[in-house]
């Protein structure tokens, strides 16, 4: 691992919003299980995959995943990286890039 490889920042940054419509998404399988404590009720979930997309966000390449739970509530999983991304510039082109995904 070069000194050039440290300085990358890896970023996953999570949207969640309301499913306004029907998406139609291959089933990847319910989440099962029991909640923590003091609850125990069930958990039954069921993530539907949407497909994925690659593009470009103000020169930065950002993969999204997307998943749709229980039919309610929309996942967009938005991974980039960013060179020098903990100093004072890098968190203010994170936050530009942020916004402009939103």
């Amino acid at each position: 691992m070069s000194c050039d490889d440290l300085s990358l920042v890896q970023i996953s940054y999570l949207l969640f919003f309301p499913v306004a419509e029907n998406l139609a998404g291959e089933v990847s399988g319910p989440i099962r299980g029991l909640k923590d404590s003091p609850y125990f009720d069930q958990v039954d979930i069921i993530v539907r995959d949407l497909s994925a997309l690659s593009m470009q966000v103000n020169g930065v390449q950002v993969n999204v995943q997307r998943q749709v739970f229980d039919d309610q509530i929309q996942l967009n999983d938005c991974r980039f990286a960013l060179p020098e991304g903990l100093d004072t510039a890098g968190i203010q082109r994170r936050q530009r890039l942020q916004a402009e995904l939103r």
